[in-house]
């Protein structure tokens, strides 16, 4: 973990100028080296630090004592929903607004007081931000003093609320409204589209079809919709039945057949496997009201995976649970499934404003969230659909690995494809 004078030699002049203040050092004739030396010889003084540490009060001090207990650092996003938001100001912003003396939160006010910085460090899904303690200063701060009594209480109510809900509420059957129960179709759906571009093929630009393609294929679509004809595209692509040439869709005839003959539970779950690996198909570029430009750092099957896991995770197998719950469950256990750093990903809203910061997750992850929920896994046939609530279906809980792949014992109509009149033999309409 990174020490103090390094962190002090990271921090804008204007921060510097700002812990001076705070920490009683006289900066004045100081070149910038002997200013920082100055600063870290107070910084790291016991009487001085314990002076700080007991002008805090126990929602400060708990935050301190949270990191501490986490090996001195923590994500930002998820210590900023425990302690508040941390305004970044530069020189100008801090001798107006003086964060240190009008701090938001107790986040913002141990920043300006240097008791914590931010960093990035890597990790798998790229860079973080992260909150934490330069280490020599950590080891000097009297966390033994309990001179106020509610802070065991407080620490487990902020560990609490950090893990998110223990449990998520059960809703009852006869509390549902506009139940929508998922189905099988998309494998008929699929066959549908393959036999069209067997005989005609079909213009495609980017990852859709050409809205005039669109006009054609929708109608024979057992759910006719825009979006789901472009999941099923997304779909056959990935799973190596459809693929697209010089601007224009074709079916595969050498993975046709194995997929047209196979059982129809094997047929949606290889559709299913396929969706979950695939980077082809990008949620992201679906959800309504988000516009996200090129080269947005957004792994399609990485965070596509780490919601299922948390599905897996959290949801109950059985029960009808509330979407809005699971969500809410999502930004408090792991706010970062989708983005590590708020404010470096191109997003733009309906209105062209680009999202940007925490304070956007309702508006990025919860509406990717429930975009990944009532489309491709409803259409999936993974999960049933009612106002505000899901149920995983016996595909659902196979495919999140609560239970093995079911083999109903369904009368199996065979699909094929004849070379000789260039058609597919499709399936029965169910």
């Amino acid at each position: 973990m990174q020490k103090l004078l390094n962190t002090l030699r990271d921090s804008d002049p204007g921060m510097v100028e700002a812990l001076a203040e705070v920490w009683g050092v006289n900066l004045a004739r100081l070149d910038e080296e002997a200013a920082l030396s100055a600063l870290q010889e107070a910084m790291l003084s016991p009487e001085k630090v314990e002076d700080r540490w007991d002008r805090l009060d126990d929602r400060e001090r708990g935050a301190l004592q949270m990191l501490l207990a986490t090996q001195l650092k923590m994500p930002t996003a998820q210590f900023e929903i425990a302690f508040g938001k941390i305004r970044k100001m530069g020189k100008g912003a801090i001798e107006r607004d003086k964060p240190y003396k009008n701090a938001e939160s107790a986040a913002e006010r141990l920043f300006y007081w240097g008791l914590i910085a931010e960093s990035y460090e890597q990790t798998k899904k790229g860079m973080r931000a992260t909150i934490y303690i330069p280490e020599d200063l950590a080891a000097i701060l009297p966390a033994h003093k309990t001179s106020y009594a509610n802070l065991k209480d407080e620490m487990e109510a902020e560990s609490a609320f950090q893990q998110g809900p223990v449990g998520m509420m059960q809703i009852e059957e006869e509390e549902l409204e506009f139940v929508q129960p998922a189905d099988t179709s998309i494998v008929d759906d699929m066959t549908t589209l393959l036999a069209y571009l067997r005989v005609h093929t079909a213009e495609v630009e980017g990852d859709r079809f050409l809205p005039v393609e669109e006009d054609r294929l929708i109608p024979h679509m057992l759910m006719p919709s825009e979006p789901r004809l472009t999941f099923t595209l997304g779909l056959g692509v990935a799973a190596d039945l459809i693929t697209t040439q010089e601007g224009r869709a074709h079916a595969k005839r050498t993975t046709l057949q194995r997929w047209l003959s196979a059982p129809r539970g094997q047929q949606l779950k290889a559709l299913a496997v396929a969706w979950q690996k695939t980077t082809l198909y990008q949620e992201l570029w679906h959800t309504p009201g988000l516009h996200p430009e090129d080269g947005t750092n957004y792994d399609a099957a990485g965070a596509r995976n780490a919601a299922l896991q948390l599905l897996a995770d959290n949801i109950p197998a059985e029960d009808w649970w509330s979407i809005e719950e699971f969500i809410t469950l999502v930004k408090a256990k792991q706010s970062d499934f989708l983005r590590n750093d708020y404010d470096s990903w191109y997003i733009r809203d309906d209105r062209g404003d680009y999202l940007r910061g925490y304070d956007t997750w309702d508006q990025v992850e919860g509406a990717y969230l429930e975009t990944l929920l009532i489309g491709p896994m409803h259409w999936l046939g993974l999960l049933d659909l009612a106002e505000d609530a899901a149920h995983l279906t016996i595909w659902g809980k196979a495919f999140l690995g609560l239970v093995d792949w079911p083999q109903p014992n369904i009368p199996e109509e065979v699909i094929s494809y004849d070379p000789d009149e260039n058609r597919l033999i499709a399936s029965r309409k169910v």
